[in-house]
């Protein structure tokens, strides 16, 4: 279907920013921070167990090397959640609460729950005891971050969408960045109204979301060719049917028909 108006010829350019990886996303601040802190834990364990001989038994450096690898393990969990789709964190975040919750009842179970050093906050499976309020630390992170991330992206898209495809700006302003939270992550922002901004080419990045824009720009030689080729009968369009703008609803229904051949071609009265 066609909206005529005063012909153009165009040259279209098509800019695509170039892809990040995992270790150009991170909040290397953020890292730098949490490896600082497990340092100065470190040095703090150590410096409390080091002449502690009823608590290490001789071994002097056993709970520093036990804070390190817990330390280790957390960090490599870390990197993983990070290198991880985002959008899986959210759909297994309400089982993993559920799941704490579960566990944290479980110790009230008869011959489930265990009383260790007057502490009744382990269970037992199988001869293996797990402390249920370690997974729930864990799983009242990850449930936080959910509500404040829905609440924030909520606040910023006045929408419900999510997960869209494609998202076509035709607007500008500060609508290219609230759009980008619309789009699941491998999504695209299609920008019309000039050159995308730095500021939303990195937002972009931060949610894995390709962004484009296309430039159009009036070709005058192009428009004498095409002219030229219109004038001497070389180049026809072939025109099914000619309306009024008002049967748009009209012209749609016959283009979804398949049964057109041709461009359907709708007319503006000034």
């Amino acid at each position: 279907m066609t909206l005529t108006a005063p012909a153009r010829a165009t040259r279209r350019v098509s800019i695509t920013p170039a892809r990040t990886s995992l270790w150009r996303r991170l909040d290397w601040l953020l890292l730098l921070a949490a490896l600082a802190l497990i340092g100065l834990g470190t040095l703090l364990v150590w410096s409390a167990t080091l002449h502690r001989d009823d608590l290490t038994q001789g071994r002097d450096a056993a709970y520093a090397i036990k804070h390190v690898v817990n330390a280790g393990i957390g960090t490599a969990l870390g990197l993983a959640v990070a290198a991880t789709d985002h959008r899986w964190v959210r759909i297994w975040t309400p089982v993993v609460y559920l799941g704490a919750v579960l566990g944290l009842a479980l110790i009230f179970a008869p011959g489930v729950g265990l009383e260790i050093n007057g502490s009744l906050s382990w269970i037992d499976l199988g001869g293996v005891t797990i402390q249920p309020a370690e997974f729930a630390k864990l799983a009242v992170v990850v449930s936080m971050a959910l509500i404040v991330a829905e609440r924030a992206e909520g606040r910023r898209t006045g929408s419900s969408l999510r997960d869209l495809d494609v998202v076509l700006d035709t607007i500008g302003g500060d609508y290219g960045l609230r759009s980008l939270a619309t789009l699941r992550r491998g999504g695209i922002l299609v920008w019309l109204p000039g050159p995308l901004g730095p500021e939303v080419q990195a937002r972009g990045r931060e949610l894995g979301v390709r962004t484009r824009f296309t430039l159009v720009e009036p070709d005058r030689a192009g428009l004498l060719a095409i002219t030229e080729l219109v004038e001497s009968g070389k180049l026809r369009v072939e025109i099914a049917d000619v309306l009024p703008l008002a049967d748009a609803a009209r012209a749609h229904r016959l283009g979804e028909s398949n049964r057109t051949t041709g461009k359907l071609v709708l007319t503006v009265r000034k």
